[in-house]
């Protein structure tokens, strides 16, 4: 097949769009074990950031190109690097938990942009087991 023929039907059936906000979870949040910031539901080939802290609730804020953002966790906090959001409209952030970590509790959100602008997820609240 041409390459014409390829670009035509990828711009024929492009990149679906999702419906409703991102969203952010924190998955086996387990002091000792690898716990993961996971996005989904985002648009794909947009660009997302994770933050987390545990100095408690926020606001925290940003300035963007599109205005200023305050997001649901404290100061300090930890942002992820921008990490692409795959066809499926997930990306993710895994680290290992210290095993110290037990009862702890981290707030986190994220962002999702692009050139067009930004969408928060929701905020997360979660006690290390």
């Amino acid at each position: 097949m041409p390459l014409s023929c390829c670009l035509a039907f990828c711009l024929a059936f492009p990149l679906p769009t999702v419906q409703g906000p991102p969203f952010l979870e924190v998955v086996n949040p387990t002091a000792g074990q690898l716990a993961t910031l996971a996005l989904s539901n985002a648009d794909p080939g947009k660009r997302a950031r994770l933050g987390w802290s545990l100095a408690g609730p926020g606001p925290s804020s940003f300035s963007t190109p599109f205005g200023g953002i305050a997001l649901e966790f404290g100061s300090p906090y930890t942002l992820t690097p921008p990490l692409m959001v795959d066809s499926q409209g997930k990306a993710a952030f895994t680290r290992r938990l210290p095993a110290t970590a037990a009862g702890t509790t981290v707030w986190a959100q994220g962002v999702v942009f692009d050139l067009s602008g930004i969408e928060l997820t929701n905020p997360v609240v979660q006690v290390i087991s």
